[in-house]
């Protein structure tokens, strides 16, 4: 879950609750619903977590509660930490990685893009040019976390 949070940049109840498709043969998340209307997305897997077991398809709370207690007993005791941080280090890594697009990250992520007509409501993303941006993201995790 950990992992999955970290090159997803999902929320936890959408990593629960998300289904497997492959979309122009690249695996993807398929967010339905989430905290927002933008949460709906695809969001294609990182090779750092293609391999993993999924669809998830757990209680979030439950899978909170145990990120929790595993983050307590195993990394700190931060109150400030939580699993919205590895969210928080998906983004920022995005920003950093040379030659991204805020509109691309921004759809990964499930924040809404574009303030007007054609960006918001016709704009369609490329499911292989966001393979790509996830692929940029990823790469950037590994040089800054390892």
């Amino acid at each position: 879950m950990v992992k999955l949070g970290l090159y997803t940049g999902a929320r936890i109840s959408e990593l629960c609750n998300a289904d497997v498709e492959v979309v122009e043969g690249i695996k993807c998340l398929v967010v339905q619903k989430g905290k927002t209307d933008s949460a709906a997305r695809y969001i294609p897997l990182a090779e750092q977590v293609a391999d993993l077991p999924l669809p998830l398809k757990i209680d979030h709370k439950a899978a909170g509660r145990t990120f929790s207690r595993f983050k307590v007993s195993q990394i700190t005791d931060d109150s400030t930490r939580s699993f919205h941080s590895l969210r928080n280090h998906f983004i920022t890594a995005g920003q950093r990685a040379e030659g991204l697009s805020e509109f691309d990250v921004a759809y990964v992520a499930g924040h809404k893009t574009g303030a007007t007509m054609s960006f918001g409501h016709y704009a369609r993303h490329d499911v292989k040019r966001l393979k790509q941006t996830v692929d940029t993201i990823a790469a950037q995790i590994e040089w800054e976390w390892f």
